[in-house]
């Protein structure tokens, strides 16, 4: 199977602190992946890293078998952040605008299915939701994006059971209809397990599985 996305020996350390070690990474096409660990693991720093938002000391990250250069963004790329709060006084509706301008393959009419299904009001501002209510937001803009590479960062943080089955339970429905690489970086063990395909567990800033 194709590779997707491929991090090699990548290393960043804030000061003396290192935040990842040498760590090598593959995803293929069109599978789902779980990135496990503990708060302070390392797992935003990797995901912002292949994003482009935090430059690297060392190592390289290819996409589809292109090498990209310092801070540069991948192609047909999502990263779904934990929270949404640098939208500011935005309203939800022109958020999913704001992101629909960055996604080529945007599909609007799911994302108002979406809003629908979430209980989403869409002219309500995202500095007054809940922490919850701003992981949906996030999780439609990685729905509908239709990007082939999509990165979830803590994707079910402060969502209560129900949404977080709900939300489980759309992603896997989309992707069948739509495989794309998905990886739900997540703390949450025994929830991951049941959706992604493969598992990796991140410790200290390497990978151990």
């Amino acid at each position: 199977m194709s590779i997707a996305l491929a991090c090699g020996n990548l290393t960043k350390s804030y000061g003396p602190v290192p935040a990842l070690r040498n760590l090598d990474l593959q995803l293929e096409e069109n599978v789902i992946y779980g990135l496990l660990g503990r708060n302070g693991a390392g797992k935003t720093t990797l995901l912002n890293t292949i994003a482009g938002g935090i430059v690297a000391d060392s190592g390289t990250i290819e996409v589809s078998g292109k090498k990209l250069g310092r801070g540069e963004l991948p192609k047909d790329f999502c990263y779904v952040r934990d929270q949404y709060r640098h939208f500011g006084s935005a309203r939800v509706i022109e958020a999913l605008e704001i992101a629909a301008c960055f996604h080529p393959q945007w599909d609007w009419s799911y994302a108002r299915e979406l809003l629908s299904l979430f209980l989403i009001d869409p002219d309500q501002k995202i500095r007054q939701l809940s922490s919850g209510t701003q992981s949906l937001i996030g999780n439609i803009i990685g729905l509908a994006s239709r990007a082939q590479i999509t990165l979830y960062d803590e994707p079910v943080l402060g969502l209560d059971v129900l949404m977080r089955e709900r939300f489980y339970k759309t992603l896997l429905e989309d992707y069948a209809n739509h495989p794309r690489t998905i990886l739900l970086s997540t703390h949450l063990i025994d929830e991951i397990a049941p959706v992604a395909e493969k598992i990796f567990i991140l410790e200290s800033g390497a990978l151990l599985l």
